[in-house]
């Protein structure tokens, strides 16, 4: 043996491991995953608000109902005549005629200034503002609520036919926001029951937001609206009450409401009427029984908006836009709330209902879309802690809170 230190070895290199790339399967589910609420709430209401208002171009039926009732009513009262049809069923069956009262038809005269063509587009555009206006207004930032909102036949069917649906639930969702103080909830309310008669339970949520008398007044100040044009003259006084029974005759057993699945059951006209008293008017006692509760008030808000629908002789599917403020106050951010609306195409899509199985449809989709109203818990602020004066530095400046709160970065109810 040699008496020589051993020579050193050679150090081999180590090799470190490194993780590879995921495999190909998981990778394209977390592809997929981050692609699909982009195609759920953005491509595919896309999708369908051009297919069906491009038809709606093609047929030319955009703007309809402005185009065949709003603007004639309007460029009547500026010629001096009636905006109302005569009481003629073969008339009013053609679903073209102005059946508002008359503080309706003479807002609408400045649009008859200008050419027809023009005022539909303008009408079409700020119908489209009014629906977007009432989600901001409520506080919704999340861009999917708009995506489930424009994929709803309701508010594409609102937008087609420029209907009043739209103006009307801005001004609920205004009301909401004003209802703490301030004039502009009973004014707003006031002029809403006016203009659309049907929805006068909206005064007993007046009642439970700002009080008795507060709704008494907006009560008086609905009547005043709806007369006044009426007492100084206006035509068709008469006419009015006996014009808005037979339009129910004409066209109520084809709507979305529970008189119309009373028909199509086989029922006759009394029990039919009786039918939808008896739902419209349980709901309002459901909603009294609930108005002393803390959380009261988009309870209400969801019951009155319900029964005014169900008490309704006639809905056409654009009406559902009025569930709007429900879904965007309970839960302004993606959920569940907000799948009632688009869920309105499993009747068809179509703006009526001609068979009883799509009137239950939209029964259905009407109390669907009522139920995030009574889930959420809206914890009110008054007026007088919401104000600088008496705020505490940790106290949000929203006069309502819903729970649970919305994630972090997505907007909350005002």
């Amino acid at each position: 043996m040699s008496a020589l230190p051993d020579e050193p070895r050679e150090q081999r290199p180590t090799i470190a491991i490194v993780p590879g790339p995921p495999d190909r399967p998981g990778g394209l589910r977390a592809a997929l995953v981050r692609v699909a609420p982009f195609t759920a709430f953005g491509f595919v209401p896309i999708g369908i608000a051009v297919v069906f208002l491009g038809g709606a171009v093609a047929f030319d039926a955009l703007g309809l109902d402005f185009r065949q009732a709003y603007w004639p009513a309007g460029h009547a009262v500026l010629q001096g005549h009636t905006p109302y049809p005569p009481v003629d069923a073969h008339v009013l069956a053609r679903g073209a005629s102005f059946v508002y009262p008359p503080v309706v038809a003479i807002a609408l005269a400045p649009f008859a200034l200008l050419p027809v063509g023009v005022a539909t587009v303008l009408a079409v555009i700020l119908t489209t503002a009014a629906l977007a206006g009432t989600l901001w207004t409520l506080g919704v930032r999340d861009w999917r609520c708009y995506g489930a909102a424009v994929a709803s036949p309701a508010v594409l069917g609102c937008i087609q036919t420029a209907a009043l649906s739209a103006p009307f639930v801005l001004a609920i969702a205004l009301a909401w926001r004003g209802r703490s103080r301030g004039p502009a909830a009973p004014i707003l309310i006031a002029a809403v029951v006016a203009a659309k008669l049907f929805l006068w339970p909206l005064l007993l949520w007046l009642a439970v937001a700002r009080g008795l008398r507060t709704s008494v007044a907006a009560a008086l100040g609905a009547v005043g609206l709806a007369l006044t044009p009426w007492l100084l003259g206006f035509p068709g006084f008469r006419q009015y009450p006996h014009l808005l029974t037979l339009l129910t005759q004409v066209e109520g057993g084809h709507a979305y409401t529970p008189r119309a699945l009373a028909l199509s059951l086989g029922a006759g006209t009394q029990l039919a009427e009786i039918v939808a008293i008896a739902a419209g008017a349980s709901v309002l006692a459901f909603a009294v029984a609930t108005a002393r509760r803390p959380d009261a008030e988009l309870r209400t808000l969801a019951l009155t908006i319900l029964a005014a629908l169900l008490l309704s002789p006639v809905v056409w599917s654009h009406y559902f836009v009025l569930l709007l403020p429900i879904a965007a106050i309970a839960r302004p951010t993606i959920g569940w709330a907000w799948i009632a609306l688009p869920a309105l195409w499993l009747s068809g899509g179509s703006w009526d209902a001609p068979s009883g199985l799509q009137v239950a449809i939209g029964l259905a989709v009407m109390v669907l879309a009522t139920l995030p109203g009574l889930a959420a818990r809206v914890t009110t602020v008054s007026a007088a802690s919401s104000s600088p004066s008496h705020r505490s530095p940790k106290t949000p400046s929203a006069r309502t809170r819903a729970e649970p709160s919305p994630p972090s970065g997505c907007g909350t109810a005002p």
